[in-house]
């Protein structure tokens, strides 16, 4: 953000991102990096169905179902990619990768517990 502000025209966007992870791939290096294990996905047409079953019964009783078909959707079919190139080209900026930021995250907040 301080490159922005400092060397962007007025009005340009940029997008700020070391990359992409799956969840999946986030939990098992926070769990690497933590000395846990990470948690196990559930299979894929078990949570499918799961949200097909409570879809419906959220909506009947106006509940907020912990798993519809809006959140099965975003999870698995979902896909927006990002990147941060216009900003490393326009700014100068050098992210450092996911797996160091989210590991240096948890030795962190290793260290202020």
């Amino acid at each position: 953000m301080v490159l922005a502000a400092e060397k962007a025209p007025s009005g340009e966007h940029f997008i700020i991102s070391a990359g992409e992870l799956s969840i999946g791939e986030m939990f098992k290096i926070l769990g690497e990096a933590a000395g846990v294990k990470a948690p196990a996905d559930a299979p894929q047409p078990l949570v499918r169905l799961i949200g097909n079953i409570l879809d419906p019964i959220g909506k009947l009783f106006f509940w907020n179902a912990p798993l519809n078909n809006e959140l099965v959707h975003y999870i698995y079919d979902r896909c927006v990619r990002i990147s941060g190139e216009k900003a490393m080209r326009d700014l100068g900026w050098r992210p450092r990768l996911a797996p160091e930021i989210l590991t240096g995250i948890v030795k962190e907040l290793q260290t202020v517990s």
